[in-house]
């Protein structure tokens, strides 16, 4: 049950990215720059795997910590632009993913940084 409170958040973020990105028209699209959204999402995304990574706040994230946020948050975005390149309408854009990687890399700074006050 523990797994769940630590890497639920984290799971139903990515099925959230998923779903949107099964998306021919996702909703949302052109209301703000697609860099913003990336950023944005992948940042969530990066929260919720620091949340597991510190058992929900029960220990300080370290820099090993940190980074297996960042490695996990570009993973995911990585597959995300392949699953894209699969769906009628999208196409895969390696700037998205360096936006996903740096959105998932500033939550990972951000939250280490964050567990140490």
């Amino acid at each position: 049950m523990k797994w769940i409170f630590h890497w639920g958040p984290a799971v139903f973020i990515a099925g959230i990215i998923f779903w949107l990105s099964h998306k021919s028209n996702p909703p949302g699209a052109g209301l703000a720059p697609d860099w913003l959204g990336h950023f944005g999402i992948f940042f969530l995304l990066g929260a919720a795997l620091a949340w597991g990574e510190s058992r929900a706040w029960t220990r300080a994230i370290t820099g090993v910590g940190a980074t297996k946020v960042w490695l996990l948050t570009t993973g995911y975005g990585l597959f995300d632009e392949i699953h894209q390149s699969l769906i009628p309408g999208r196409d895969p854009n390696p700037v998205d993913l360096l936006v996903d990687s740096v959105g998932g890399l500033a939550a990972a700074l951000f939250f280490k940084w964050l567990s140490k006050r």
